[in-house]
């Protein structure tokens, strides 16, 4: 069974003259123009423009020749949702009104759904740390032979004993781990390897990594440059950004900032909540990128908001459906929208009215990160290891492979590649997903 909705674009209303003396012009057929918006492995958005059409209209929509649905168009340019489709197929549609008792139909428009993308991963577990507990915490891939995680690692030093410095990121070159001290200024003044909990990388010569110690580190190319603002924004939990002149940190207490390549700027969030999560995606339809964080303060509360950030403004989204707290979100923006914490939930549309799934749906470990290159190919991972895998159709747990005493806090995706960072045991982990 096909399910269809409708989202309605904002109607232009002209404003005609009085003036009885202008020339009277004959009235123009109805035309109706069908367009395809986009597609995922089960649906199609069809973009529905209707002209010299008198409002209200009952317009029937045509799927591969076969009436689907009969609906009311309340105005002239409208999208329209096709549910239920199968993957890697070919779908023409069709659609026609009744105005004055004649039939009118546009032009058949054909299009393909997407193709799932494969499970068929093959994990890699690497652990690190020599004694006492060492964690991973966030990561950061810029290509197969170059990826980042930054954390908290003790090793043995040359002699057998215990170095009491930490370790606070460790680096793929594409043949081995190097574990690595990237410094970090403290309010004292002093320099330190003070504890990563986030790192975010543009380039090889452009990454960025905030600490502990409350001060946020950058790699140019040639060296660290490190700076103190824990006074000013607070505990960092995460980046995001398009560029080193547009990056953007989520932290402790409601704290959000924006770096335009020379100051931090705090931004009013409207919440002491923990912003645990931030992300941006482009949007086609405004020429944008729509950016979203979420928050909750884990253990303490089921509190939880969802905030949409432009520039300097900060709203809240509707969280109606959502029954716990909120770690990480992801989207494209107008197709598929997800915010994870106490489960997985979904939305079509950020306007619909209702956040899809219940808490145990997809998952009954905790989920603490979700990122993806598209809509059918998104990654989740979690509390014991838990990993997830959404082929554009659905999801699949790899928690047999990569079941841990711990959890797994951040995952990358790029290509046929995933790289998932957290800690087990004593140790700080990695799983390196490949297919």
């Amino acid at each position: 069974m096909y399910k269809l909705y409708i989202f309605f674009s904002i109607p232009l209303i002209a404003f005609l003259s009085c003036n009885t003396n202008e020339p009277t012009h004959p009235k123009l057929d109805p035309k109706i123009t069908l367009s395809v918006e986009d597609v995922s492995c089960t649906g199609a958005w069809i973009n529905l423009k209707l002209e010299n059409v008198s409002l209200p209209a009952d317009v029937t929509i045509q799927l591969n020749n076969n009436n689907l649905n009969q609906f009311k168009l309340l105005t002239s340019d409208s999208t329209i949702f096709i549910d239920s489709l199968l993957p890697n197929k070919i779908y023409s549609f069709k659609a026609s009104i009744v105005q004055n008792n004649k039939s009118y139909s546009s032009e058949n428009i054909s299009t393909a759904t997407m193709d799932t993308t494969s499970h068929n991963f093959t994990w890699h577990k690497f652990e690190f740390g020599d004694y006492t507990s060492n964690i991973l915490n966030d990561v950061a891939i810029i290509d197969e032979n170059n990826i980042w995680a930054g954390g908290e690692i003790y090793l043995f030093d040359s002699t057998g004993q215990r170095d009491p410095q930490p370790y606070n990121a460790v680096h793929w070159n594409g043949i081995k781990w190097e574990v690595l001290r990237i410094p970090a200024n403290t309010i004292s003044g002093d320099i330190s390897s003070a504890p990563i909990k986030a790192i975010y990388a543009f380039n090889q010569d452009d990454i960025w990594t905030f600490s502990d110690a409350g001060s946020y580190s950058h790699w140019d190319g040639k060296v660290w440059q490190t700076e103190v603002l824990l006074p000013i924004i607070g505990g960092g939990n995460k980046f995001w950004g398009t560029s080193s002149n547009d990056l953007y940190m989520a932290c402790t207490n409601g704290g959000l900032s924006h770096y335009d390549g020379s100051k931090w700027t705090l931004i009013n969030s409207g919440t002491d909540l923990n912003i645990n999560d931030i992300y941006g995606s482009w949007n086609n339809k405004s020429n944008q990128y729509d950016i979203m964080a979420v928050a909750s303060n884990l253990f303490e509360s089921l509190d939880h908001k969802i905030l949409k950030i432009s520039g300097k403004i900060v709203s809240e989204e509707n969280s109606q459906n959502l029954t716990g707290t909120l770690y990480s979100t992801w989207f494209k923006p107008n197709r598929k929208y997800y915010v994870g914490g106490d489960g997985i939930y979904q939305k079509k549309q950020i306007s619909d009215s209702v956040w899809q799934n219940k808490p145990y749906d997809i998952t009954t470990y905790y989920v603490y990160s979700l990122r993806g290159n598209d809509i059918n190919d998104l990654v989740a991972v979690g509390a014991f290891g838990e990993i997830l895998h959404f082929n554009g159709v659905n999801w699949q747990s790899y928690i047999n492979e990569t079941m841990i005493n711990g959890n797994l806090y951040s995952v990358g995706t790029k290509g046929n590649l995933v790289v998932a960072v957290g800690y087990g045991s004593t140790k700080g982990i990695i799983f390196i997903g490949q297919r």
